[in-house]
């Protein structure tokens, strides 16, 4: 008796590279923090791969950056930050990290490089390095004040060229 011959078949023929992430979210609501934290991953890596930036996030949890970017010249320790409730004329952000049983504290520059906080109604990125935030721990980011005098981080306001040359920063 034969056997019969197994002729096995390519799993995928094809090989299909995706460049483009996408998020669709359902409920923004201050309420729901996780949900936009996630949505606002979803569209950080769409817009530094859209800015030719490689993008990695790490396996591990135990890391305070959520994300390596990777900008051709240097790998850079990313923290991610977002924001979706505008409170007295401005939208605030925690620059925090906190360890288990303590409080709230400012990260080391052993932890991370840059803060990336996104401004999600108004569709804002503030990239900013971590030297400049000298140890504070909120941020008031206000995108839509029109003055003589240039809020402090707006400086940072889509800075993603930060990341190509340090020595702007």
């Amino acid at each position: 008796m034969t056997q019969p011959s197994i002729n096995p078949r390519p799993v995928c023929q094809h090989r299909i590279i995706l460049p483009w992430l996408y998020a669709v979210a359902d409920d923004l609501s201050p309420r729901n923090k996780h949900r936009l934290g996630e949505i606002a991953e979803a569209r950080f890596v769409a817009k530094a791969e859209d800015l030719n930036f490689a993008v990695a996030k790490p396996w591990s949890t135990r890391n305070r950056y959520d994300f390596i970017v990777d900008s051709g010249k240097r790998l850079w320790r990313i923290q991610l930050k977002c924001t979706n409730s505008l409170y007295d004329g401005a939208y605030q952000v925690k620059a925090a990290c906190r360890i288990a049983g303590q409080s709230a504290r400012s990260y080391t520059p052993e932890e991370i490089d840059y803060i990336v906080a996104y401004v999600v109604p108004r569709d804002i990125w503030y990239v900013i390095p971590l030297t400049a935030l000298k140890g504070k721990i909120h941020l008031r980011l206000h995108p839509e004040k029109i003055g003589r005098h240039k809020p402090k981080w707006e400086t940072y306001r889509e800075a993603w060229h930060l990341l190509r040359d340090p020595l702007l920063a």
